[in-house]
């Protein structure tokens, strides 16, 4: 119940913004600096943080996974897979989500469609 109070929360607050919300990338930024400049800037610097840590941790798991910790391997992997993040990032965050949520959408299909062939087949 909280989450959904959550997020009627935070689509009234957008709503209420229409239509300048519909022309930034992050409308609750937008809301925040409304109520108060000095609360946009720190939330934005809030939500800044959360997508570096987020970042991080992911990268990292990835790199761990192929790699041993403390190799040079591990240390090359790193830096090439941090790069092409970073790479990315630089596409913005409306082009990030415009072409990763699709491609994720169409990951789960593939997979929904094989785990329903292997269930058809016998094999699940």
């Amino acid at each position: 119940m909280g989450l959904g109070l959550g997020a009627l929360a935070v689509f009234l607050t957008i709503a209420a913004l229409t239509p300048d919300s519909a022309l930034v990338e992050v409308p609750m930024v937008l809301a925040a600096d409304r109520l108060s400049p000095v609360l946009g800037t720190v939330y934005s610097f809030v939500l800044l943080a959360e997508v570096y840590t987020t970042a991080v941790s992911s990268l990292f798991g990835l790199v761990a996974r192929v790699a041993t910790g403390g190799t040079r391997r591990f240390a090359i992997l790193t830096v090439l897979v941090g790069a092409v993040a970073a790479g990315a990032g630089a596409a913005g965050f409306s082009t990030i989500v415009a072409t990763v949520y699709p491609l994720v959408g169409y990951a789960g299909f593939l997979l929904l469609a094989s785990l329903l062939w292997a269930r058809l087949r016998g094999r699940v």
